[in-house]
């Protein structure tokens, strides 16, 4: 899935994060419905199953230092309130 210009690194407790510079917000949003579509479901434990909740956004010329990380957070909380699998592009 990823390209060697691409970075994936661990995100607090249980996420993860891919940094994409050569993409632009539709590559990212078919790859992260890509990885979902792939580990989703993935069984744990016989009571445990993966859930995907993924966030796109692209860094603004406005952006201050932690902008694009605090919309991916908030949108991140509201989609794992919901407990579904989802994948969703921030504005």
């Amino acid at each position: 899935f990823l390209r060697p210009t691409d970075v994936m690194a661990r995100w607090e407790q249980c996420g993860f994060m891919l940094l994409l510079p050569k993409s632009d917000s539709s590559q990212a949003m078919d790859l992260a419905r890509r990885i979902e579509q792939a580990i989703s479901g993935t069984e744990i434990t016989p009571r445990a199953k993966v859930q995907v909740a993924a966030a796109v956004t692209q860094i603004r010329d406005t952006d201050q230092e932690r902008d694009a990380i605090y919309r991916l957070e908030q949108r991140l909380m509201e989609v794992n309130l919901q407990r579904q699998n989802q994948t969703v592009k921030l504005a």
